[in-house]
């Protein structure tokens, strides 16, 4: 709805079902960001339920000299009269929002990024007060950190905290192995989800080269993309095990366990969802570690579990192989080609990681060296 339009709503409905909250504005008593206010309110409720709203909101003629609420005060106490005058439709409408929270990432260019979440009130309620506690509790003597910043740290502390299996202070701890932890210690029920036997960690891919200070090649941060060389070396470095560090040199071996298993143990499940990050399908961005691992020539039919022949797919996308009449290929370069039932190819291009340049820097410090005139 554009500006125009929405005035043109406004205004139907302050003439139309809104009589008294038209005249409180026509005698001052009203703003037009009041009188809007009351109109957003009421514009799903009945007639009956609208003129309740007007009556318990709007401020009497004989206090007209009087200041009257903040635009923000007066929504609070508009959202408690249509709570009170409609409760079951207020309810039903809360639910229907719910249905839409979620949380997103938006990478900024910058090294940052914007995380969003649509939430139910007592869910961001929740979310608020664990965040400005943990803020509190991080506060060292003398932090030069400010309220806002010691929040966003606190924040992102609590999730790492869930990915290590780290209890807050004052937790007791226990050997869990009912879960196959090996040994490590978690809160009773609080241990992070596994995929394909591995832990969730977030994927930091830095160049040999890089990571021992001979170049500065962006790094490749999951689900962000290139990232400054200081930044990588530094989470490539973190000893909490949140990151998975990837050097790109080790990306150029096989690990094949021909026919003796078809599912991928770990250690070829681990080197497939690193070597390719997501779901191979066209336009899909579903991480690797949460899609299935594809037999690219099916198990059934004498294909072998190996790197080379197992590509991440989502279920999706497995579905759409094994009953929908998808073909995959995956070439010799990785590249994956998808061939639709109706014979449209697209192609997949493999995952990029930064260049290894040990070996060319090394042998160029050599040649120099070789090249030094005798003294």
């Amino acid at each position: 709805m554009t500006g125009a339009q929405a005035r043109i709503h406004t205004a139907s409905d302050l003439v139309h079902r809104l009589p008294d909250t038209l005249a409180a504005l026509e005698q001052g008593r009203l703003s037009a960001r009041h009188a809007s206010a009351v109109v957003d309110t009421v514009r799903t409720l009945d007639d009956t339920a609208a003129r309740a709203v007007e009556t318990a909101v709007l401020p009497q003629p004989e206090r007209i000299s009087d200041p009257g609420p903040t635009v923000a005060a007066f929504r609070r106490k508009l959202r408690r009269a249509g709570i009170a005058a409609d409760p079951r439709s207020a309810a039903e409408e809360a639910a229907r929002a719910a249905e839409d929270r979620d949380v997103w990432v938006i990478p900024q260019e910058n090294g940052m990024a914007y995380v969003g979440a649509p939430l139910p009130a007592e869910g961001a309620a929740t979310v608020a007060a664990a965040v400005d506690a943990k803020a509190d509790q991080i506060r060292t003597i003398n932090d030069p950190r400010t309220k806002a910043q010691r929040r966003a740290d606190g924040l992102v502390q609590l999730c790492a905290d869930y990915l290590n299996g780290e209890p807050s202070p004052g937790v007791k701890i226990k050997k869990d192995t009912a879960n196959d932890t090996g040994g490590v210690a978690t809160r009773s029920g609080v241990q992070a989800p596994r995929y394909h036997g591995l832990r969730p960690q977030i994927n930091v891919s830095v160049a040999l080269s890089t990571l021992l200070g001979m170049d500065e090649q962006p790094g490749e941060l999951d689900g962000h993309g290139p990232i400054p060389a200081d930044l990588a070396r530094r989470l490539a470095a973190d000893p909490s095990g949140t990151w998975r560090r990837l050097l790109t040199y080790e990306l150029d071996h096989l690990i094949d366990y021909g026919r003796s298993t078809y599912e991928p143990p770990a250690d070829l499940a681990q080197f497939v969802i690193a070597r390719d990050r997501t779901c191979r399908a066209p336009g899909c961005e579903r991480p690797a570690a949460k899609s299935d691992l594809h037999h690219v020539q099916w198990w059934s039919r004498g294909g072998h579990t190996n790197a080379a022949n197992i590509v991440p797919a989502c279920e999706r996308a497995h579905y759409g192989v094994h009953d929908g009449q998808w073909q995959v290929v995956r070439e010799a370069d990785g590249t994956t080609v998808w061939t639709s039932p109706t014979g449209h190819e697209y192609r997949v291009p493999p995952a990029s990681y930064p260049v290894d340049n040990t070996m060319k820097i090394k042998k160029c410090n050599v040649d120099d060296e070789n090249d030094e005139p005798p003294r």
